[in-house]
This record gives C-alpha cells, structure tokens and sequence, in this order.
C-alpha cells in the first residue's frame, strides 16, 4: 500500500518547467483550444517543479474563458507566471483570445473548424547579481577563497535585465461528429 501511495504521488506531482500542459490553460498552447468545451470556465493553477524548500521552478496562473451566446464565438484571457532557477529568471505572459467556429455537413457527418487568434504581452527578467559562474568556483573552498571572501567573476552584466514584447499568435482546431 505504501509503495502505491508513493507511486501515485510521485505521479501526480509530474509537471515540466513550463506549464505546457494539455489539460491546464489551453488558449496559451493553442488560442482555438479557447472556450472549447462552452460556457464560462475557469483555472487556477500553480505548481512547484521539485519538491524542495528553495522554490526554484515554480510557475502560477489563472485563465478565464467564456462561449458567448452565439455558438461561434469564444473568447478568453489568461495570465502565467513563472520563475526558474536561482538567479530568478522570471517570464510572464498576459494574453487575450477569441476564437470564430465555422459550422459545416460533409457526408453526413457535422464539422467544426476553430480557427483561433491571440494577442500575448510576454516579459522575461533576470537577477544577474544570484547568477553563479565557473570562474568563481573554488576546487578546495566552493565560493568562497581561502580568507572566506566570497569569489568574484569577470562576468560583467549587461545594462538590461529585462525585455518584453507582443506576440500574435493563430490556431486551428477540426472537430468533426
């Protein structure tokens, strides 16, 4: 009982670093996934990639998805931050989506093509300060030297630790019952 407990809950705990999963916020994956199952949705997730107290890969985010009244158009926003690492490399995406489904008998049978577009604001940020390089390793004393001062590097950081832009993005979805 005990090793399916642990089995389970390492299972349940399987993520990657990025969110890029199916099942969590679908119109940053893909914008015609937007309001895909009618109606209003929403989700709110937030994940710790290991399990360790220094909450190095950790990502958070909320989506809110609504099917208008027409049976066409969807539309949905969502937000996602996540943070990798120690040096903090922060990314955060805030985006929109509206989704047109066009409805159409083929053979008998009813297809749904989805066709998606977004518009995301993403912003990625570094502390350069918490960066650690090879040049400041020590073999016999780690980070420090042998006065137990800590080792600079002859890295010098860029002026910008910061960059953002706006991005567009289409998708298509064919359903077919």
């Amino acid at each position: 009982i005990l090793f399916s407990l642990i089995m389970g809950f390492r299972i349940a705990s399987a993520q990657d670093a990025f969110l890029y999963e199916p099942n969590q916020i679908k119109g940053f994956l893909n914008p015609a996934l937007t309001g895909l199952y009618g109606s209003f949705s929403a989700t709110v997730t937030a994940k710790e990639q290991y399990f360790n107290l220094t909450n190095d890969f950790t990502t958070a985010g909320i989506s809110l998805e609504y099917s208008l009244p027409c049976p066409r158009t969807d539309f949905g926003i969502f937000y996602i931050n996540d943070v990798e690492g120690a040096a903090h490399l922060r990314t955060h995406h805030v985006g929109g989506s509206f989704v047109y489904t066009i409805p159409f008998e083929l053979n008998e049978y009813m297809h749904n093509i989805r066709i998606g577009t977004k518009f995301q604001y993403t912003g990625k940020s570094i502390d350069w300060d918490r960066l650690i390089f090879s040049d400041q390793i020590d073999p016999k004393y780690n980070l420090l030297n042998s006065s137990g001062i800590r080792n600079l590097s002859a890295f010098e950081a860029p002026d910008i630790n910061s960059r953002h832009r706006i991005t567009v993005g289409v998708g298509v979805i064919h359903r077919m019952s």
